[in-house]
């Protein structure tokens, strides 16, 4: 039997439209988790509503992973933008992200500097055997990676989107909500991301601990550096060129 594609949404707009589009669908219950089963054009595909925050978007990207057997996984939704280039519907393929909550503070010998964060980045997977912080922590993100396959697929489509942008970018991915326009662009200075999300930097590394090739697609809902609003609609854009990459 054919491995099916796993595509991930937080909320309940970020999966209508595939929702729709599933042929022979059928939901599958597990705990308080929900999954859709179908397919796409005779792709087998498992759609999972994984809900907002790192907990539970790892606790279902291990039971889709364990039930279903993915043979890679899409984890896509809306982001709020750090930079002015990007604007709603633009589409930002995850190339690389990294978990933008784990941080050490109390390490700076600078307090104030123009390169320089309140804060560290921690590596979580390296901390238990860690001889010292050095290993483990840095002014820089310690980044993670999309599957270069999965990424250029997704590139090669590029074209066909005509609602926005598509570009490849670093997603940072955190239990924040940052808003102020000067601290984004700040945090796009240093660190290099594109946009903020709250649930890739969990999936992925829980694909990664299984194996499964992942790849997270984020697209402008909002920009809180040129006052773009949230606009639910892009979540729909997202969803339908996911689709047509069927």
């Amino acid at each position: 039997m054919e491995q099916p594609v796993l595509i991930q949404g937080a909320m309940a707009c970020e999966l209508e439209f595939l929702q729709k589009k599933l042929e022979k669908s059928r939901e599958v219950n597990v705990g308080p988790n929900s999954f859709w089963q179908g397919s796409f054009n005779n792709t087998p595909v498992v759609l999972s509503r994984l809900q907002i925050g790192f907990a539970q978007t790892a606790a279902a990207t291990a039971l889709a992973i364990e039930n279903f057997e993915p043979k890679f996984i899409i984890n896509q939704g809306t982001a709020g933008a750090y930079t002015p280039e990007l604007n709603n519907y633009d589409i930002v393929v995850g190339e690389r992200y990294f978990n933008a909550g784990a941080i050490f503070t109390g390490g700076h010998t600078e307090t104030q500097h123009e390169d320089l964060l309140p804060w560290q980045y921690l590596a979580l997977d390296r901390v238990e055997a860690a001889t010292s912080l050095k290993n483990c922590v840095s002014n820089k993100p310690f980044y993670h990676y999309s599957d270069i396959e999965l990424v250029k697929l997704v590139m090669e489509e590029a074209e066909k989107y005509t609602k926005g942008h598509i570009v490849t970018g670093t997603v940072a991915s955190a239990e924040q909500w940052n808003c102020s326009p000067d601290f984004l662009q700040q945090l796009h200075h240093i660190t290099g991301a594109d946009c903020e999300e709250m649930e890739a930097a969990a999936a992925g590394r829980v694909a990664a601990a299984w194996k499964v090739p992942f790849i997270c697609l984020k697209v402008i809902s909002n920009n809180n550096v040129t006052g773009k609003n949230f606009d639910a609609n892009t979540a729909a854009a997202l969803q339908e060129f996911i689709w047509g990459l069927f």
